[in-house]
């Protein structure tokens, strides 16, 4: 259960605890995936918010792994994002 996650691998520290909610997008081309990058760090630079569920949510980018770069040892590549919403 999630509420035993913390005190398992993560000492009660909140904090470590990612993925709390996943989610992926899909696109055409890497221009389409360098434009929506762009777009989601200009956001959290800013302090910006968007709307999410209704809700104004200040983003911010908290992790990147860019497996474009670095691919798995399969060759798969992908870019995987940490993004916090605060309301």
């Amino acid at each position: 259960a999630l509420e035993d996650s913390p005190q398992r691998f993560f000492a009660g520290d909140f904090r470590k605890l990612f993925d709390l909610l996943r989610g992926s997008l899909v696109f055409e081309n890497l221009e389409a995936v360098k434009a929506a990058l762009e777009s989601l760090f200009n956001l959290s630079k800013r302090g910006a918010s968007l709307e999410v569920a209704g809700e104004h949510c200040v983003v911010t980018v908290v992790r990147l792994k860019d497996r474009f770069v670095n691919p798995t040892t399969s060759g798969y590549r992908d870019v995987l994002l940490n993004v916090m919403l605060e309301a």
